[in-house]
């Protein structure tokens, strides 16, 4: 069996089974903390076919806001300017996260 290792980056994040999409990571991160989250579509620019997409993301009372060629890009990169800040965020005890 081949090595994921052998594989550029975007095949490795296909193949790897525990992979999450940083979006995915964000609203994980927020359920463990208990904090509310939403991404939502703030602006579509241009014509379909070269249309920019601006999706916010509130996790909480911390808000990022990326655009991106496409919707799946404009959400992820708006994960990825939010991640940071959840990162650094002290997780609950193990009681606390059930008790929200």
């Amino acid at each position: 069996m081949a090595h994921s290792n052998m594989f550029p980056t975007s095949l490795k994040k296909k193949i790897d089974v525990n992979y999450k999409n940083e979006v995915c990571e964000a609203f994980e991160l927020a359920r463990k903390h208990g904090l509310p989250a939403k991404i939502i579509e703030v602006k579509r620019e241009g014509p379909i076919h070269e249309a920019t997409f601006t999706f916010e993301i509130t996790v909480g009372d911390f808000t990022a806001q990326a655009q991106g060629p496409s919707i799946t890009i404009a959400k992820n990169r708006s994960a990825e300017k939010i991640l940071p800040v959840l990162l650094s965020l002290p997780l609950p005890s193990e009681e606390e996260q059930y008790n929200y």
